[in-house]
């Protein structure tokens, strides 16, 4: 993605800032395309896509071989789910572009879409395509240890530990390597070597790999050293750096394994503030009240799931539900209620898997 500036607390002052000066540009000089460009950019740090895809596509009908506006518009696309046209924004740029430097650039943006999709493959061709294109310097490192990513994630851990070490010898101090490294690392079993990986990732990395970088020590104190507390620690240090349900999800898995009931709940709350979608969250943050003896505010959970959720078609979610609120009920020994709930949610699948029947809980 293109680097925009990093605008600290004060991004959406500064942006807004941004947006006056353009407009007035653009009111002094219509045909102004750098005008143009800082609108669109200043959209898009605001949040506002689609404002910033309209103003990019016209600044395009100006200027069509500017390249910079057609990376612009690649991230406005995918952020706003588009990646068909995000993919095929850098394709444009690929076909089109002479300039070797530009080339590299698109492949790897391309790439990064790629990998978030989990085309691990496909991620891989681009990534090797952006290498062929690369001077040997030091701007390799990154894109090695992209492609040492994507092979550890296909499981290819030897393959990816040979593109780690290119990459180290090219820049020792590029923190994402060191992220990577400390990943494959742990896929060999060891522990004080991936930790220190971890830790330099930390020390070189920029703001988005000290992110990944505490995320995934979090996961390993958590599930191989199972040591929850530490990994409550790492996951509530990425929420502060950057607000994600997936961190947030996890932040709550580790307090709840530490017995911070209380903890979980905040954490699945904030989690289901970022992703209000995701009927797991609402699930498990009504298990979690449960334990505590919350029952009121579970309810409303329960509640919400079986509702809403049954809305869309996501019936696991509402047997689920139903099944907890019958456990609940036996907790309390009412027996009645508990079968009722269990054969309610038992119903709500079989119906669903009997072709032709709908049946709403």
């Amino acid at each position: 993605m293109i680097q925009l500036p990093l605008w600290g607390g004060d991004e959406d002052q500064t942006a807004l800032q941004q947006l006056r000066d353009a407009e007035l540009q653009i009111e002094i000089n219509p045909f102004n395309p750098r005008a143009y460009y800082d609108l669109a950019e200043a959209y898009y740090v605001l949040g506002n896509f689609p404002h910033a895809e309209k103003v990019l596509k016209g600044l395009l009908t100006l200027e069509p071989n500017n390249q910079n506006a057609r990376f612009l518009l690649s991230d406005t696309l995918e952020a706003q789910g588009n990646i068909d046209a995000a993919i095929e924004s850098l394709d444009e740029i690929v076909q089109k572009s002479g300039n070797l430097h530009t080339k590299q650039k698109a492949y790897k943006e391309k790439g990064l879409i790629l990998e978030k999709q989990g085309k691990y493959l496909d991620a891989i061709d681009c990534f090797t395509n952006a290498i062929e294109l690369s001077k040997p310097d030091k701007s390799l490192a990154g894109l090695y240890s992209e492609r040492a990513l994507c092979l550890y994630r296909l499981g290819d851990v030897r393959t990816a530990l040979d593109d780690v070490d290119l990459a180290l010898k090219l820049d020792p101090k590029h923190g994402f390597i060191h992220n990577v490294f400390a990943l494959c690392l742990a896929a060999y079993g060891y522990k004080e070597q991936v930790l220190d990986e971890f830790d330099k990732a930390i020390q070189l990395g920029d703001r988005e790999t000290r992110v990944h970088a505490f995320f995934n020590r979090g996961c390993f104190y958590h599930s191989v050293l199972k040591d929850p507390e530490s990994a409550a620690a790492d996951f509530c240090t990425a929420t502060r750096l950057k607000k994600d349900p997936t961190v947030c999800y996890h932040l709550a898995l580790s307090r709840h394994a530490s017995g911070n009931l209380n903890g979980a709940v905040e954490a699945y709350t904030e989690a289901i503030d970022l992703d209000p979608e995701n009927a797991r969250l609402y699930l498990l943050r009504a298990d979690t009240l449960c334990k505590f003896g919350n029952w009121k505010e579970a309810r409303k959970d329960l509640g919400k799931i079986i509702r809403d959720f049954d809305d869309i078609g996501d019936i696991s979610s509402v047997v689920d539900a139903l099944t907890l609120y019958g456990s609940h009920y036996a907790e309390q020994k009412k027996w009645e209620w508990a079968l009722a709930f269990t054969m309610h949610g038992q119903g709500v699948h079989l119906n669903f898997m009997i072709p032709g029947r709908q049946w709403h809980a």
